[in-house]
């Protein structure tokens, strides 16, 4: 038994409208990502708020993506004209959202500058903090007697069991353990200095990629959705032809154009008078 048309009609009207019913709560669930990250706004003040948002708005792109497919589906079939002028606003509306995805993706790009700098700034003001403690403590050894230096060597054993106190010179061994103190913080400020470089790097490029792919795709569905933007053609009525000739042709002229000769009348023969 074949289907019913008009059923199978009525079921693909019911599913593009439950998609595009679908698509448009997802462009809410869009918006509403959107006026988290961004609201207050803090642009040009604090490239942490900005790395945030963009991490935040690159990472969730695929709702407002997936929203703008959904309600762009079926193109301009079973809509109705309010409809369809809805679907034209969205397609600008989705040239728009790619933009501010590429406003988005060099906001990123500054902010991930700007960072860097902060992290070389924090690495070498705590490197600065370390090194003025080590040399308080040097300043502050020094004028310290021997004995006094061999109890403070003593101390620090009893914490580091490898450590034996040099009774002959405590100076020098508290020295040495000064510096090698000194080398062991300054490589691990280096050590942590370089893995928050990698891992911001690392999370930039990606937030970035993101929101490339992003722009491209939301221009690409502006490019496809020019149906939506196109104004409704009125279908031109033809001419009908008129039933009666407003011009009245001549049987010669009908002749002329079949290259038909017209039959002339012969003239009478004179007759003879008697």
């Amino acid at each position: 038994m074949s289907p019913n048309p008009n059923n199978v009609a009525k079921n693909e009207v019911i599913s593009a409208n439950l998609l595009r019913f679908i698509g448009f709560g997802f462009l809410v669930f869009a918006l509403l990502n959107f006026g988290e990250a961004l609201l207050p706004p803090r642009f040009a003040q604090d490239p942490r708020w900005e790395f945030g948002a963009v991490t935040k708005l690159a990472g969730s792109s695929a709702i407002p993506i997936l929203g703008f497919g959904l309600v762009f589906y079926g193109e301009s079939k079973m809509r109705s004209p309010l409809g369809r002028r809805i679907a034209g606003i969205l397609s600008w509306l989705a040239l728009v959202t790619g933009i501010l995805y590429l406003a988005l993706m060099v906001i990123g790009i500054s902010a991930t500058f700007r960072l860097t700098g902060d992290l070389n700034s924090q690495a070498d003001r705590i490197r600065s903090q370390q090194n003025q403690r080590f040399e308080r403590a040097r300043d502050e050894l020094k004028g310290r007697s021997d004995s006094e230096l061999v109890q403070v060597l003593t101390q620090l054993s009893q914490t580091a069991p490898n450590l034996k106190p040099d009774t002959a010179n405590p100076r020098q061994q508290i020295d040495q353990l000064l510096a090698g103190q000194t080398a062991e913080v300054e490589r691990a400020i280096a050590e942590q200095e370089t893995q928050s470089f990698r891992n911001l790097l690392k999370q930039s490029l990606k937030i970035n990629l993101e929101a490339l792919i992003s722009a491209v795709l939301l221009g690409g569905m502006w490019r496809f959705t020019d149906w939506a933007r196109q104004s409704p053609k009125r279908k031109k009525r033809r001419p009908q032809p008129s039933t009666h000739d407003s011009r009245v042709v001549s049987e010669e002229t009908v002749m002329s154009a079949i290259n038909v000769p017209h039959s002339e009348e012969p003239e009478p023969e004179p007759t003879e008078e008697p």
